[in-house]
């Protein structure tokens, strides 16, 4: 199975290449796993961008692969429905430049849960949330499909993930994943 990590990034290489390289070092390398980096062609660190792409890339293990596609800029929903044109995963997840992945063989931990589920939606915890909410949805293709995107284009920034984690939760499909531990770097906690 695949996983695509669907991730956009503005004004934050840095951040970004702290999350490449957790996901670097933390997946197994059982299963391909697709970093797509979404920029904006108005981002003023876009030259930064392109070559931290050539550094991630000289640096990749296992079975991750690093796309980046830039675009003009839009609302943050549109952009993550527009990364997934670029794999071919059977599931995606969101990412974000403020996020560092740190259970060993999430990957793998990831893949022995969802095997045969693809009408579900599952999370790791996040340090924040835990299982009270689901900030960075796991969807299968077949769900995105179903629903006709990854997240709805009709908010302007926030709540996405809490309008699929509605839906799933009125519909009984989630699955809470505890023992993957993966930090929001959030600003609301400095």
């Amino acid at each position: 199975m695949k996983l695509a990590i669907l991730t956009p990034s503005r004004n934050r290489p840095e951040g970004l290449y702290k999350f490449f390289e957790s996901i670097n070092k933390t997946i197994s390398g059982e299963h391909e796993i697709d970093l797509v980096i979404g920029i904006d062609n108005d981002d003023p660190l876009k030259q930064e961008y392109r070559a931290l792409l050539k550094k991630m890339k000289s640096e990749v293990v296992n079975k991750l692969h690093v796309f980046m596609a830039e675009s003009d800029r839009k609302l943050l929903a549109h952009t993550w429905n527009s990364l997934i044109k670029y794999s071919s995963a059977d599931w995606f997840t969101c990412g974000n430049d403020d996020e560092i992945y740190i259970t060993p063989s999430w990957d793998k931990i990831l893949f022995n849960k969802i095997s045969g589920h693809p009408y579900k939606l599952y999370w790791f915890d996040d340090g924040l949330q835990h299982g009270n909410h689901c900030a960075f949805p796991i969807l299968s293709k077949e769900w995105v499909k179903t629903v006709g995107y990854f997240f709805p284009e009709c908010f302007h920034h926030n709540y996405v993930d809490t309008w699929v984690f509605d839906i799933a939760t009125k519909l009984r499909v989630t699955n809470y994943i505890p023992e993957v531990k993966h930090l929001h770097l959030h600003y609301s906690i400095g």
